[in-house]
């Protein structure tokens, strides 16, 4: 028992360590939160077009809790940037189903609880036999509009919703739809575990998207450094960039001419070691070669290590097929 005891006592204690909340993770939430309220205020129409927008007002790196939470929860844990994503999110969510879903429409819950109830008794249940954790949202979307379908031909449950809805006119219960979407939300596993996915997803999306827009920016403000001899301020995010001044010379001369344009391009891992930037030189439409940065920072923070230009070889038929590479971070 004393061993057991013991053992308890370290799954507790590490445990616990996993869960404490940082500084900016705790100002994170409290601009989710306030984001989620302004968001939901009455009247409401599509619920979770809701929560989409708070994931884009929050989920943001122009929000710098969110990056400060995102590299706090990773050296905490020992996790890559996609994990402590995952785990910011889910942590948000979890607080957000606990303590605020209803934080702008406290009136709403208090009026009409009994009568969410009496759907969401009948509703859940049907959702949760009708769809697996793996399945698409799209078969959720159908199952919910099958599990109303049998509702309507319940006597007995149509009894039930006629004598808590009093006189609730079919105007009131339509205004109530974005509500009921809410309560399902709180109550129901399935939908919340659901919606979730997807919004993760988005969220996940979002950042991908942001980062790799970021480091493309850097590394156009390099470039424009070079060229305008700010070395001071290139040198911050380029130490070594002296060792690469051939490559920079060549990368100078071809922005000055007239037929050749220029494709970034974003293929670093989020948990890889290095993240490039990628910048395609292309002439008379026609891509003639690559330089690549080296970016060796494991944060938002752009440090670049090297810079490479490699010439592509033309094909026999001359036809080149260019393809963005978007990494989504894993």
């Amino acid at each position: 028992m004393k061993h057991l005891a013991t053992l308890f006592i370290l799954f507790y204690s590490i445990n616990a360590f996993a869960q404490i909340e940082t500084l900016n993770e705790r100002n994170f939430r409290n601009i989710f939160i306030e984001n989620y309220q302004e968001l939901s205020k009455p009247p409401l129409k599509n619920y979770f077009v809701i929560l989409d927008n708070t994931i884009k007002t929050s989920f943001t790196i122009d929000n710098p809790f969110f990056i400060g939470a995102i590299e706090e929860i990773g050296k905490q844990n020992k996790i890559n940037q996609r994990q402590s994503l995952d785990t910011l999110f889910n942590r948000s969510f979890k607080y957000l189903r606990q303590n605020s879903i209803w934080v702008s429409s406290p009136k709403v819950l208090e009026k009409d609880k009994d009568f969410f109830q009496v759907y969401n008794t009948e509703i859940c249940p049907c959702l949760t036999s009708s769809v697996k954790k793996s399945d698409k949202l799209e078969i959720m979307v159908d199952a919910q509009k099958n599990c109303f379908s049998k509702l309507l031909f319940d006597t007995t449950m149509v009894n039930k919703i006629k004598a808590k809805g009093g006189t609730k006119t079919l105007n009131d219960i339509s205004k109530l739809q974005p509500y009921f979407a809410m309560f399902f939300y709180e109550n129901c596993d399935i939908l919340n575990y659901k919606f979730n996915e997807t919004l993760n997803n988005i969220a996940v999306e979002q950042y991908s998207n942001e980062v790799s827009k970021n480091k493309i920016k850097d590394v156009e403000n390099l470039i424009k450094y070079y060229n305008s001899n700010k070395l001071d301020t290139l040198k911050i995010m380029f130490p070594n960039y002296l060792k690469f001044k051939i490559e920079f010379d060549n990368l100078i001369e071809l922005t000055k001419k007239k037929d050749v344009n220029f494709r970034y391009f974003y293929t670093g891992k989020f948990n890889g070691t290095e993240r490039n930037i990628i910048l395609t030189v292309i002439d008379k439409n026609r891509p003639i070669g690559d330089f690549t940065f080296i970016n060796s920072s494991n944060t938002f923070n752009t440090n670049v290590s090297s810079l490479y230009y490699k010439k592509r070889k033309i094909p026999k038929d001359g036809v080149i097929e260019i393809r963005e590479v978007t990494v989504r971070p894993e």
